[in-house]
């Protein structure tokens, strides 16, 4: 069995004719580029039964020859996949399932009403140019540039794809590549397979909709580093995963609020690891987390505004035509945020972010700071985390002991600790008592939120004068009226929650 792993680029309408300028394949091709056609078929049964198993089967045509290809259990985020794969030569345009390497998937090509119900369900036709790169140290990629169709019945769609495969070395030298093609025209990773694709136009899946972070288990025999590499890696899939919710889904508001979340994840996480690599390592990811907040965070404020301060107060008073006339100035404002959002989601700076991030964890790029503490970080993960969260903790019982009598701006900041305290909590969960951690969690949230609604009036007062010149003054007065009676009913149950959160036991102690 071989394991393929391939960085996937989505390339639109550009020439593939620039590829020869880039420096890294100016420099490391291994001789000119290889120009072919290539023809596959793909095989399913009628209920599709491989692809709910994660295995795709086809046949491909190359030079005269048909190649039959396994593949299985494709692992993609941020537009890297992994996926184990066999593959052998065939004596024609039939498969034969009896020869694929591995037992398990043989058993399962065997089993009835598989054998019997294979039958092609979508084929892909495509001009592959390829290059074979090898660097100094050994590494090797193949460079392939496809242009062509998935066809399945009477329904196609394009090919304009770019694929970096690792065919043997360093993973960074992929990113590099990327980066540099990324640099020189627009691109975007894609962590959808040519198999899922053509499944996609058998079998449609409609909408897409937002990803959510993943509730991680440690056992507590995990390194620290290896913790940091597995909230950082699912970070990542959550903010790469929402592109496609933003993107193709613009009525779906989730998407946008999970992709800050996730931003907001990732920079909490560097925040919480300070201890043990310094802010230096991570800095110039953070400045980009940072500015792409910055997007995203307009398109969300609008939305917040919309959905959760305005139509509550127009269900209210539906006979009030002023705030209908703010509902639609209002919505103008979050359509220019949205297109905003979205101008900047298609740039190459936010592919290039999530190229440097992911190569940043992929290639361990802390070790190679001398002030790194190696030895903490390959070290268990159980008691540092204790300390770092007992340390967090005192930070936010200090800075919220007297909440009620702070400003604005202060309470901000004071939410915004519990916010990093609740991401590393979440994170961590599962390495204390389950019930003493979900309820303290929940403490912190209940905490936070309600510093959140004080923080949403805030903004709200931020929008309002926005919105001074294109909704009427009545409007205007109505909602500033409902902003400071919500914003005393929050000041007024802040102390309860405050000493609800004080009194919760903590799951490290």
């Amino acid at each position: 069995m071989a394991t393929e792993t391939e960085l996937k680029l989505c390339a639109g309408a550009i020439d593939f004719d620039f590829l020869d300028r880039v420096d890294p394949v100016r420099r490391y091709a291994r001789g000119p580029a290889k120009d072919r056609q290539l023809t596959s078929i793909y095989y399913d049964t009628p209920d599709l039964a491989l692809r709910d198993r994660d295995v795709a089967i086809r046949l491909r045509e190359v030079d005269g020859r048909w190649i039959q290809t396994v593949k299985a259990r494709d692992q993609a985020h941020a537009g890297l996949h992994r996926r184990a794969e066999w593959e052998h030569e065939v004596s024609g345009e039939s498969l034969e399932p009896d020869r694929v390497a591995s037992a398990a998937v043989r058993e399962l090509l065997a089993t009835e009403p598989i054998r019997s119900g294979l039958h092609p369900v979508f084929t892909t036709e495509f001009r592959r140019k390829t290059w074979d790169l090898v660097f100094p140290d050994g590494t090797e990629i193949e460079l392939a540039a496809d242009r062509g169709t998935i066809r399945a019945g009477d329904a196609a769609t394009p090919i304009a794809e770019i694929e970096l495969e690792l065919r043997n070395g360093r993973l960074s030298h992929v990113y590099e590549v990327a980066t540099a093609l990324n640099d020189i025209v627009p691109l975007k990773l894609s962590s959808v397979s040519k198999a899922a694709r053509g499944y996609e136009l058998v079998q449609p899946n409609g909408v897409p909709e937002p990803v959510f972070a993943s509730g991680l288990q440690f056992d507590g025999t995990e390194s620290l580093e290896t913790t940091f590499i597995a909230i950082a890696t699912d970070a990542i899939a959550q903010l790469h995963g929402n592109e496609p919710a933003i993107l193709d889904n613009p009525v779906d508001i989730e998407g946008v609020h999970q992709m800050r979340v996730a931003a907001r994840r990732t920079r909490a996480l560097f925040a919480f690891f300070r201890p043990w690599i310094p802010r230096i390592a991570t800095r110039a990811l953070e400045a980009e987390l940072r500015w792409l907040g910055g997007l995203l965070g307009p398109a969300r404020d609008w939305d917040v505004f919309l959905d959760e301060t305005l139509q509550p107060l127009i269900d209210d008073l539906p006979d009030e035509a002023a705030l209908l006339d703010v509902r639609r100035a209002a919505e103008q404002r979050r359509r220019a945020a949205y297109e905003a959002a979205e101008t900047g989601l298609r740039s190459q700076r936010y592919t290039r972010l999530v190229l440097q991030l992911s190569a940043w964890i992929e290639s361990r790029g802390w070790r190679t700071d001398p002030d790194a503490d190696l030895q903490t970080l390959l070290g268990p993960a159980r008691p540092a985390v204790a300390a770092r969260l007992r340390k967090m903790h005192r930070r936010a019982a200090k800075l919220g002991a007297t909440l009620d009598e702070r400003t604005d701006e202060e309470r901000h900041r004071v939410r915004i600790t519990l916010k990093k305290l609740r991401y590393a909590v979440r994170a961590y969960e599962s390495l204390f008592a389950k019930k003493i951690a979900r309820r303290y969690r929940r403490r912190v949230a209940r905490l936070q939120d309600s510093l959140g609604v004080l923080n949403d009036q805030a903004v709200t007062s931020t929008l309002l004068r926005q919105l001074a010149t294109d909704a009427p003054p009545v409007g205007i007065a109505i909602l500033r009226g409902a902003t400071v009676r919500a914003a005393r009913l929050g000041l007024t149950s802040l102390k309860a929650e405050w000493r609800e959160f004080r009194d919760t036991p903590r799951p490290w102690a």
